[in-house]
């Protein structure tokens, strides 16, 4: 197994691949929940995520956004976005398939993939990657996307709770 740290200005991006396997490897990118507002890429469901994805043969990369408090939407989309693009344009030093992308998001993370994997190259990509400038445009595009209990609708999200008859405290709580 091969694991590197990758410190960026406001981001960290763990990738993890299991080296027995002698094709290009499909990346999984990991975006960490926490309501848009705790968490990074190292929190606990991110690590047993991509340790369960390396471990079936996948190259992972767990990734970092800038949180509401720190930033107002969009940027975590745009974070994200430029995270994709990064690794896309980094395939071939990592070994893994620069064709072959999913994104994979639980709660807020699960959110934001969407978004990431649902809109166009030219949506949320302000951000610049470290080392953007010496390549050619890179895509942020994704062909898998994987919503783990993402929340689509919030403006019937109360609504939701009360049908489900999730009591007050609960929904207050999420």
């Amino acid at each position: 197994r091969s694991c590197h740290i990758l410190r960026l200005p406001k981001m960290i991006i763990w990738i993890c691949m299991c080296r027995t396997v002698k094709n290009l490897m499909p990346l999984i990118i990991l975006v960490h929940g926490g309501g848009f507002v705790y968490n990074d890429s190292q929190s606990r469901q991110a690590q047993l995520m991509y340790r369960y994805f390396r471990d079936h043969g996948y190259a992972c990369a767990s990734v970092n956004y800038r949180l509401a408090q720190e930033a107002a939407f969009p940027a975590g989309v745009e974070d994200v976005k430029s995270a994709i693009r990064f690794l896309r344009a980094n395939a071939e030093k990592y070994g893994y398939d620069p064709e072959c992308f999913a994104i994979w998001g639980e709660s807020a993370g699960g959110y934001l993939s969407v978004i990431c994997g649902a809109s166009n190259d030219e949506e949320f990509n302000s951000v610049p990657f470290i080392g953007e400038d010496k390549n050619h445009p890179v895509s942020s595009e994704v062909q898998v996307i994987l919503d783990y209990y993402g929340c689509m609708e919030f403006g019937t999200m109360e609504d939701d709770y009360r049908e489900l008859r999730i009591p007050k405290i609960v929904r207050w709580a999420a």
